[in-house]
């Protein structure tokens, strides 16, 4: 935003403008998808984060900045939601805090430091580079999303299994 002669307030302002969606999302996330296959919601997530740095990288605009914090709130909440489901799920008592202690650095921390420092690079090469960059990095894992859906959850839907 800086690139586009936008005050370091509104920057700052919208930066934080996803925190009020994030709040609500988090708050109705479980009447939504109550019944909703984790790997479902792996796939939106990462579609819509593909959406989000695609739109960043194509329109480098205030607006655009501004709705893509919006679909930023629905990556992290929904990516979150998915993984704390499916480690109640799928492991037992005992080792969920093993899960989450494992997941907060590795998912939040290392893969933000490592990505943030490879974007630096992008970023120097121009700004919509690194952008891009981050929609290329998150494509696997829609692809990941639709491999679970197919290997686990397409009996569970009614969809026709050959397994």
């Amino acid at each position: 935003m800086k690139e586009l002669d936008v005050s370091a307030v509104y920057i700052g302002v919208n930066l934080n403008i996803a925190v009020l969606p994030e709040i609500l999302f988090f708050a109705f996330l479980d009447r939504l998808l109550k019944g909703r296959s984790i790997s479902v919601m792996f796939m939106i997530s990462a579609g819509a984060a593909v959406t989000r740095w695609t739109m960043l990288f194509l329109f480098p605009s205030t607006p655009v900045f501004i709705f893509t914090q919006i679909f930023h709130s629905l990556t992290f909440v929904l990516t979150h939601y998915a993984f704390i489901r499916l480690i109640y799920e799928e492991l037992e008592s005992k080792d969920i805090p093993a899960a989450q202690g494992v997941y907060t650095p590795m998912g939040m921390g290392l893969s933000t430091a490592i990505l943030t420092f490879i974007c630096g690079f992008l970023y120097d090469i121009s700004p919509g580079s690194a952008f891009l960059g981050m929609a290329v990095v998150v494509i696997p894992c829609v692809v990941l999303g639709g491999w679970m859906y197919w290997k686990y959850d397409r009996v569970a839907d009614g969809v026709y299994s050959n397994k």
